[in-house]
């Protein structure tokens, strides 16, 4: 029997954080389909998988703020 993983989770503050990009922009990409799927865990309550944050970054380039 495989092990249980676990894959990490981040709000879309955090997910703005680390791509260096306004929160808004992230949300424009989880409407867009761009980003996703995302897990509702209650009213106010998002998270996206790292798996598809890094899906894409793998497929866009980001531009870095100055």
């Amino acid at each position: 029997m495989r092990p249980h993983t676990v894959e990490e989770h981040l709000a879309p503050a955090e997910v703005a954080r680390r791509l260096g990009v306004d929160v808004s922009t992230v949300w424009r990409w989880v409407a867009r389909g761009e980003l996703g799927p995302v897990r509702k865990l209650g009213h106010r309550i998002t998270r996206i998988p790292a798996s598809a944050v890094q899906r894409m970054l793998d497929r866009h380039t980001i531009p870095t703020r100055p």
